[in-house]
């Protein structure tokens, strides 16, 4: 297997050298064509690349093609096929009309820029000016409670994390990224194992209706104040197709699933 790598990533980096593989880019050297050629069962893991390189040639087998990553970096197309699809995701439009709706509702909208992440590119509402530009769409503000991250590989779950606020840090609570004062906890989640089990099936659903062979499901979630804490509704809100891997946990469970494919 050979990882296809374009842009920096410390978490490609690590992958690569705990599962022992080598790396290649768009422009070959002959170092990288050696390597290609050498690839005999001709798996290539991509990492969040969304175009075909130059050099892809018949009988590669891609483990996340880059058409189904071109869908799942843009959070438009992503979400609207997830709705297609009747998984419960975060409600996106371009058109104002709808967006109008959802304030008479009394439900708060976003203007967001797509193909940007870790919260940037975010304006929130009420926003009135009909005219927005071709990479902006609206979202619709889903009233969460909590926010998971579900790491899938293939049909299985492999990982499950919870957003948690980072002690003495000021938080926003709208838009839960680490510059926010956000980080994931594996310890002392909110959700029952019946919960998380729900869970981790609708990000296993997000991720086949995608095409993808693996993704980082982030969901949103509204638990009540009972105890325990009962999940009383969820949305997809992003599949990641290159995630920030954090702790030894999440990296242990990537190299092991990605050796079974390899291994067959």
């Amino acid at each position: 297997m050979l990882l296809y790598q374009t842009r920096p990533s410390n978490s490609a980096h690590v992958l690569r050298d705990q599962l022992g593989v080598r790396r290649v880019r768009d422009e070959l050297t002959p170092i990288s064509r050696r390597r290609l050629a050498r690839n005999r069962d001709g798996l290539i893991l991509n990492w969040g690349n969304s175009q075909l390189p130059p050099w892809d040639v018949e009988g590669e087998k891609w483990i996340n093609k880059p058409e189904a990553v071109a869908v799942a970096v843009s959070k438009f197309r992503s979400l609207a096929a997830l709705a297609e699809h009747d998984i419960p995701a975060v409600e996106v439009t371009r058109d104002h009309a709808v967006v109008q709706g959802w304030h008479r509702e009394g439900r708060a909208s976003l203007l967001r820029r797509d193909g940007l992440s870790g919260g940037q590119g975010i304006i929130e509402g009420p926003l009135y000016d009909p005219n927005i530009r071709p990479d902006q769409f609206w979202s619709k503000v889903f009233p969460k409670t909590h926010e998971f991250r579900v790491h899938v590989v293939k049909d299985k779950a492999i990982d499950f994390v919870e957003k948690k606020a980072r002690a003495g840090v000021e938080v926003n609570r709208l838009i839960r990224s680490y510059d926010n004062g956000w980080v994931f906890a594996h310890d002392n989640l909110s959700v029952t194992p019946e919960d998380k089990e729900e869970l981790e099936d609708m990000a296993i659903e997000a991720v086949m209706a995608l095409g993808l062979d693996f993704g980082a499901v982030d969901l949103l979630g509204i638990l009540d104040k009972r105890t325990p804490r009962r999940l009383k509704k969820a949305r997809v809100c992003e599949v990641n197709t290159a995630p920030g891997l954090e702790n030894t946990k999440t990296i242990e469970a990537y190299v092991a699933a990605f050796r079974e494919i390899v291994n067959g």
